[in-house]
């Protein structure tokens, strides 16, 4: 059996307690809600989710690796 669910759901990341980002929407069966991160500490966080009659919670881990993304227009990149 297949139940839809409609509801607001609501996301926290929450560092010691404290709420540094959050965001909510509301979802038909399933969605998506987007959470734009601030400039974080890394270390050690939870992600707290809230709906009616539910409360999950995980932890996550925050790094600030830096990512470089380079595209040529050829197949094989060819210094020079």
């Amino acid at each position: 059996m297949t139940v839809k669910v409609r509801d607001r759901v609501e996301v926290a990341l929450q560092k010691t307690g404290a709420t540094v980002a959050n965001a909510s929407a509301s979802v038909d069966g399933n969605g998506r809600v987007e959470l734009d991160m601030p400039d974080l500490d890394e270390g050690g966080y939870t992600v707290v989710v809230n709906g009616t009659g539910f409360e999950k919670r995980a932890g996550v881990r925050i790094e600030n690796p830096h990512i470089v993304f380079l595209e040529t227009d050829k197949p094989i990149y060819k210094p020079g």
